[in-house]
Order: structure tokens, then sequence, then C-alpha cells
């Protein structure tokens, strides 16, 4: 299994409006060729993942859409989506990995990519 979309909303705490969107289809390289399953499942088409971008280019994308929010949280429902999004970054080789950090309470995890290798500067 590997990420063919990734999505995120920002969100104003306050008011509770949608500020922004992000949303990208990622072309699989191990399995290129989606499965009746994952199409049924998804409603993701084939031509959908063949023309997006690398899990890389779509990473360099989510990096510079991410810089508009330096305040902002990264979450989601349970952990499974974070470690996904490490595996992938790992198998590609890609410098944004997802880091998983649970937030008590709620069943959440929060979220944050971070450059491994700008993280010094930090």
């Amino acid at each position: 299994m590997e990420t063919i979309e990734i999505g995120l909303v920002v969100i104003d705490l306050e008011t509770l409006e949608i500020v922004d969107e992000f949303q990208r289809f990622i072309r699989p390289q191990i399995n290129p060729i989606l499965t009746d399953f994952c199409r049924k499942l998804t409603s993701i088409q084939q031509a959908d993942v063949d023309s997006a971008g690398t899990y890389v280019e779509v990473g360099r994308e989510l990096g510079a859409f991410i810089t508009h929010y330096p305040n902002a949280a990264w979450a989601s429902w349970g952990d499974y989506d974070a470690r996904q999004l490490e595996r992938d970054a790992g198998f590609a080789a890609c410098p944004l990995k997802a880091c998983s950090i649970s937030v008590p309470g709620n069943g959440m995890q929060a979220c944050m990519t971070i450059d491994r290798k700008d993280s010094s500067k930090r």
C-alpha cells in the first residue's frame, strides 16, 4: 500500500471557517495500477494518479503550501495516516517525513512535517 492522495484543510479555530485547502493525487511507484477494490473504495481513477506527481514532487508542493501557515498544526484521526506517510517518505527518500505526536484525551494524532536536513536550524 502507498499514498495516492494527500488532502488537507486549513481552518480558522476561532470562526471554524475554511481558510485554504490542499489536495493532490500521487502517482504510485510500487503498485502503479490501482486495483478495482481501491478504485471503488476511494473513487480515485487510474487517470487521476497517472497524471499526478510523485510523492517527492507532491511533498515539495505541500511543503511550500504549509509555509503560509507557520502556526498551524496538522491533525488526523488515528495514527495510520502518519505511519503511512512516513513509510512512503522513507521509500521515496523524501526529506519531508511525518512525525506523529499523540494528543491526549481525544484519540487524535497531530502530525507535523519537518525537513530532517534543516531541523538543526530550528
